[in-house]
């Protein structure tokens, strides 16, 4: 388990196994760090190729960490500077679609989409790593984002624009990328959306506003993900 610290330039490592509600023995120890590119905001985790991967809102990047050779048990690995992948102006969040082999990085500054093969641009394999992605248009101020391989589908949470984009994976992905021209189409929601997540059993979608009051008004549904909520 680790966490981005978003002012500096290093992702902590900690022992879920002793530090957690339960088992506290090891919160007290110092937590081992792996440097990443400056301002790291968002951290996510590919367990079939032992990778996470950072946003880097400081450098433009995103970075590669191998987490087979950094973490609880090993330490190896910890003190390498993982590889850093180019994509737009200050990429806020991502996602990882595992059946499309995609890294999705929502880039706010910019308003686009990065699209990372992450089946060439892994902890072993880099081949695709120092190349630019390709990308696909979002609407204003991408906050958060959500993908759902059981749809093929990738939601946007657009802050300035009060929308979500709604882009189809299937035609925007490593795999095919024919589809990332074309601007996807967006659901209008209450103010401010700036967090998501799909209930998977009636594959609906939970919004998160910063507006309490437009929250309520745009859905009923029980929200499950938070503002401010920059580790999946």
């Amino acid at each position: 388990m680790g966490g981005p610290d978003s002012w500096g330039d290093t992702v902590s490592v900690i022992n879920g196994a002793t530090c957690d509600a339960v088992q506290t023995t090891g919160c007290a120890q110092s937590s081992r760090t792996m440097t990443v590119g400056r301002g790291p905001n968002w951290i996510t985790l590919d367990l079939q190729n032992h990778t996470a991967y950072t946003a880097n809102l400081g450098d433009d990047d995103v970075s590669v960490l191998d987490i087979a050779t950094c973490n609880a048990e090993k330490s190896s690995g910890c003190g390498q500077r993982g590889t850093d992948v180019p994509v737009g102006s200050e990429p806020w969040a991502l996602s990882i679609d595992p059946v499309l082999h995609t890294a999705y990085v929502i880039n706010d500054l910019d308003q686009t989409l990065s699209v990372i093969d992450v089946a060439t641009c892994n902890a072993s394999v880099r081949t695709s790593c120092s190349g630019r992605p390709p990308t696909t248009q979002v609407a204003g101020g991408a906050q958060a984002l959500v993908a759902d391989p059981a749809t093929g589908t990738v939601l946007v949470a657009d802050f300035l624009d009060d929308t979500l984009s709604v882009v189809d994976a299937t035609s925007c992905s490593a795999e095919n990328s024919t589809g990332c021209r074309n601007e996807p189409p967006t659901v209008t929601v209450g103010s401010s959306p700036d967090g998501l997540a799909f209930d998977r059993r009636s594959q609906r979608d939970h919004r998160v506003h910063r507006d309490r009051k437009a929250k309520a008004a745009s859905t009923n549904l029980r929200p499950i993900a938070a503002s401010h909520m920059h580790f999946h």
